[in-house]
């Protein structure tokens, strides 16, 4: 096996599992490793034109400090996924995209979505903002339950549009979500996480 084979991890994600429910900077070798975080209120930021993936996911408390956490619910296995889904806490569906910070910091944005006959302003405002950062850098932010998300561009698009992000060329998508979510992912019903969703642990 080659070394560039052995730091892929486009393999690591599952699209089967993640079908919907009713319920860092750019490195020497070309490769990124992306945080998992919704983009900080005083942060400019651009995403990937094209990468974006609908996740199954879960937020918990994690910690002696109880830090908030994004995991991946991805299930060994078909069964394992439903159980996952049953038992864990706040399980959603969200449409993952690429952002990059004017400072060269790379993230995946997980953003909650809907159903058709569920469309919470929530997550309409937050796939307006992430449109708008298609093309341009923007801060986006959360102004209430009455507005949702809002978002502005640069005072000198100019300036900004000389930051653009180099975003990798050698490296896809499914590996990017890889190595983001590879030690933020719960596939087994051992997990922590799943332990204390049903009481367990």
């Amino acid at each position: 096996m080659s070394d560039d084979n052995k730091n892929k991890d486009e393999g690591f994600i599952k699209t089967e599992m993640h079908k919907t429910q009713k319920v860092g900077t750019l490195a020497s070798n070309g490769f990124i490793s992306a945080a998992i975080m919704k983009p900080p209120k005083a942060t400019w930021i651009m995403s990937h034109p094209t990468y974006e993936l609908e996740l199954t996911l879960c937020e918990a408390m994690v910690g002696a400090n109880g830090t908030n956490r994004i995991y991946l619910v991805q299930g060994e296995d078909e069964a394992t996924q439903d159980k996952l889904i049953e038992g864990l806490d706040s399980v959603y569906q969200a449409n993952c995209g690429l952002t990059c910070s004017s400072g060269g910091h790379f993230a995946i944005w997980p953003m909650k979505v809907g159903s058709a006959e569920n469309v919470h302003i929530a997550h309409s405002t937050a796939r307006a903002a992430f449109d708008a950062s298609k093309t341009d850098f923007i801060k986006v932010w959360w102004a209430g339950n009455d507005v949702g998300y809002e978002f502005k561009h640069p005072a000198s698009t100019e300036t900004y549009a000389k930051k653009s992000p180099v975003w990798p060329k050698e490296q896809t998508w499914l590996d990017i979500l890889g190595k983001g979510f590879k030690t933020q992912t719960i596939s087994n019903l051992e997990h922590p996480v799943y332990l204390t969703a049903i009481g367990k642990h």
